[in-house]
């Protein structure tokens, strides 16, 4: 199965994105207010990896209040429309393609059909192997606008009382330009005629109401301490993590500035602890100060921050400042090779998915779903 190495405007845009921060001497990742992850308005999807963070950086630069995106096919079943002068932003999807049955699969769809052909007693090793890599994986793009910040809600007003469908105003501007029997003249007639008897409304999309989970960052964060099985202690006047001995060492409580500081840096420290042998296993062996320790910060750096986002803490300033010393480093990595960033966000993904499961965040979801639910009970019956 082979992969063209042709970069996506995803990713061209997102590393220019993240060098022009970082020029700049800000962290991209990191946002000063809790946010939604963004996700497809009418699929309700959560976007991942590189268009997750992509998306996450446009929020934040644009200061975008809404965490909605899609494309204009699926905004105008909503009848909703982009508004002149909008730019969008590209997104990626992966799938795999047969160029001689010209047949495509989507990722999951492939991993299960190659999963069946590895395993198919009929078929020889060479067959399976001509079969699998008869795919290639590909990559194609496509652009979403942000729905509350980039769209508007359409309408028009017929004859002054009626009301009608953007979309059905469109529809009748396109009759008219296909009609081939009609003139130049009567098209442009008929064309006025709409003009003067449909007033066009625009309104404003409101912002989507999403329920609230209201997490116990603090007790959240120790669980995941617990869950990881790695060793702990608060001595000293430093916070880093010790993948010889499995063990993070923090400042105690009383030496940050902020409670959430503290748990902020905990949980940035539980990061790096997945990189464990018995965990994700990543390469932990760079040296303080060497490319490879840099590259590992990175990596803990975009999977914490988006924790932080769900849970709702902020870094504090030592922190940011303290990392800031790898700038020049991230920099120089991702202008010689950009590949770096991707892997980056690809571990980071991972990190995120461990860490929500050792946190158990889908528990602290459902519980705070039946306290919202009887609090709701409790209000009716009032």
């Amino acid at each position: 199965m082979k992969m063209k190495n042709k970069t996506s405007k995803t990713r061209e845009m997102l590393v220019d994105e993240y060098i022009k921060a970082l020029e700049q001497e800000q962290l991209p990742w990191h946002q000063d207010w809790v946010s939604n992850p963004p996700h497809n308005a009418i699929t309700k999807t959560p976007y991942r990896m590189c268009n997750k963070v992509l998306l996450c950086h446009m929020q934040k630069t644009k200061h975008y209040e809404d965490s909605r995106w899609c494309t204009v096919n699926q905004a105008e079943a909503n009848e909703w429309y982009v508004k002149k002068g909008e730019k969008s932003v590209p997104l990626e999807f992966y799938y795999y393609y047969n160029r001689q049955t010209k047949q495509s699969m989507k990722i999951k769809e492939f991993t299960d059909w190659a999963n069946k052909i590895k395993y198919d007693p009929s078929l020889s090793l060479e067959e399976k192997k001509q079969r699998i890599e008869a795919f290639s994986l590909m990559c194609s793009s496509f652009n979403v606008f942000n729905v509350n910040a980039q769209m508007e809600h359409r309408h028009y007003i017929k004859d002054g009382c009626e009301y009608v469908k953007a979309s059905e105003y469109y529809r009748l501007i396109k009759e008219i330009k296909k009609d081939k029997k009609a003139s130049f003249d009567e098209k442009k007639e008929r064309f006025a005629e709409l003009k003067e008897r449909y007033e066009l409304v625009c309104e404003k999309i409101e912002k989507e109401e999403v329920p609230t989970i209201e997490y116990n960052s603090n007790q959240v964060v120790d669980s995941i301490i617990n869950n990881l099985g790695v060793d702990y202690e608060e001595i000293g006047d430093e916070a880093f993590y010790n993948p010889k001995d499995d063990k993070i060492t923090m400042p105690p409580m009383t030496t940050f500035h902020t409670e959430y500081g503290y748990y902020a840096t905990k949980l940035h420290e539980s990061c790096h602890a997945t990189g464990h042998p018995n965990r994700l296993n990543r390469d932990m062996s760079g040296l303080f100060g060497s490319q490879k320790y840099a590259m590992e910060e990175l990596r803990a750096e975009i999977g914490s921050s988006f924790l932080m986002a769900e849970l709702g803490l902020q870094a504090d300033e030592n922190h940011i400042n303290n990392h800031k010393a790898y700038i020049q480093s991230w920099i120089s990595e991702l202008k010689k090779d950009p590949k770096v960033l991707f892997d980056a966000i690809k571990d980071a993904d991972k990190i995120v998915d461990y860490i929500r499961e050792k946190g158990e965040f889908e528990m602290m979801e459902e519980h705070s779903e039946v306290q919202e639910e009887q609090e709701d009970e409790e209000e009716v019956e009032m």
